[in-house]
């Protein structure tokens, strides 16, 4: 079963979650608006110079927010990294993974594998 909405051509806000080994993870379409709060969200987190640890490598291993333009936001663990912008990657601090939490809520019921939203 393909969960996926990127297939449908249509440029767009997206998001997604890193979760499934051996098959593809799934994604589905945002609107502007709620893209708009993720951005908001985004540029009131404190930069971050602090080490970073990696994701396990099975398992839930983040989310993600990407816009047309393929700048992208991936959030784990109390961090948010933004990779595409021009300057080059940037780093914020999410103690209360705020982000990670409103991207996570956004999935159409029954998409998530169980237990992604019991970490929070």
């Amino acid at each position: 079963m393909d969960t996926s909405n990127s297939s449908s051509g249509k440029p767009g806000w997206k998001v997604g979650v890193l979760a499934f080994s051996g098959r593809r993870d799934p994604d589905w379409p945002i609107s502007e608006a709620l893209a708009s709060q993720l951005e908001e969200l985004w540029q009131k987190l404190p930069a971050s110079s602090k080490p970073v640890s990696s994701p396990p490598g099975l398992g839930y291993r983040g989310c993600y927010l990407e816009d047309p333009r393929g700048r992208r936001w991936y959030a784990y663990g109390g961090v948010v990294f933004l990779t595409g912008a021009k300057g080059g990657p940037e780093i914020r601090e999410d103690p209360s993974r705020a982000f990670e939490k409103m991207v996570l809520r956004t999935a159409p019921e029954g998409l998530l594998p169980p237990g992604i939203m019991d970490k929070f």
